[in-house]
């Protein structure tokens, strides 16, 4: 435990309604991925779910998801960590400092020998779920959880469920998630947090303080972007009928004149390997190759192998502290706003 204070924003069992006008004003732990990774029309679209509601009520999965709650927090409590006090949670708790930094986790716990509290985080993934990774709106949900409650550990259990609305594993799986991992991600997420709080009380702007220049060039660069997009996508369906056409007229050459266009598609003869010729005609130096083709192939392997265990000593090196800072800069996209011409 980081030694940091509870503070409930929205007590246990208050009424759905009280908890849904307590987290509106506050960034929870289920808005941060969006926010965070999301541009000033997502952000637009958090805060319009904040004011005016969110208009997705939920589908037959997300509600078997919520009946299944109830059944994966017991099975945490019974079967991951037994007797470590893991109960349902439906408070609203808001960070002690950052005041409207909030979150509800569906489940918490207390381990009295290390963790001391932490949270739990079930989710029943649908059929077409095939990993064993944490999504990474999932995984920022539990550190934002870390952040605003200070816990050091975070339990995420799922199970996958079938078409039938059955669980398809024998048992839930889970992963224990420890803050010390992540700490340089929680520290991004409570600076977006603040960074969205401090837009949206700004009056929430339309447009953002930027040069004029910067303005034109961001213009010109979304429209030849969007331009691109819907070329590729136009070459793709003329090559659709273009390329069977072309396969049909043989090895010769093609040239060919349209009303709009004209195409020209030269042949060549080149030389290449005939591995069944030589193998026939010279065993020896064909056996020869092969040994040389398997040890090459061979190295590959164990380089391959070599990396991945160089990348678990390392992981577990930044794990225990030997572990530095540096900035990793997210993809950069851009796009025109919607409803104007770029």
């Amino acid at each position: 435990m980081t030694g940091q204070a509870l503070r409930v924003v929205v007590a246990e069992g208050a009424p759905e309604e009280e908890w849904h006008d307590g987290r509106d004003g506050m960034v929870t732990a289920s808005d941060i991925h969006r926010i965070a990774q999301g541009g000033r029309g997502t952000h637009r679209q958090v805060l319009d779910e904040k004011l005016n509601g969110r208009k997705f009520r939920g589908n037959a999965h997300t509600r078997r998801g919520h009946v299944r709650e109830p059944e994966l927090l017991h099975f945490a409590a019974h079967h991951i960590a037994p007797g470590r006090g893991i109960r349902p949670n439906t408070a609203l708790y808001g960070h002690p400092v950052h005041l409207l930094h909030g979150a509800t986790p569906d489940g918490l716990g207390w381990d009295a020998d290390e963790a001391g509290l932490f949270g739990v985080e079930v989710k029943s993934h649908d059929a077409s779920w095939d990993s064993d990774q944490i999504p990474a709106d999932h995984l920022d949900q539990m550190l934002f959880g870390m952040w605003v409650l200070g816990a050091d550990h975070w339990l995420y259990v799922w199970e996958v469920m079938g078409s039938d609305g059955e669980p398809t594993l024998d048992d839930p799986r889970h992963m224990w998630v420890h803050r010390r991992d992540h700490e340089a991600r929680i520290a991004r997420l409570a600076a977006e947090a603040d960074l969205f709080l401090a837009w949206r009380d700004a009056g929430a702007p339309e447009l953002d303080d930027i040069p004029d220049e910067v303005d034109d060039a961001l213009a010109v660069d979304a429209r030849f972007a969007a331009i691109e997009s819907h070329a590729k996508r136009e070459r793709k369906s003329a090559r659709a009928v273009i390329d069977p056409w072309l396969e049909a007229q043989g090895e010769k050459t093609v040239r060919a004149t349209g009303t709009r266009a004209e195409i020209v598609r030269t042949t060549d003869e080149v030389r290449v390997l005939d591995e069944e010729r030589w193998k026939a005609a010279d065993p020896e130096g064909f056996a020869a190759f092969e040994g040389l083709r398997q040890q090459a192939r061979d190295a590959e392997e164990y380089a391959a192998l070599t990396f991945v265990e160089c990348d678990a000593l390392a992981a577990a090196a930044i794990s225990v502290g030997h572990r530095t800072t540096e900035i990793k800069y997210g993809n950069v996209r851009v796009s025109a706003r919607k409803g104007l011409a770029a």
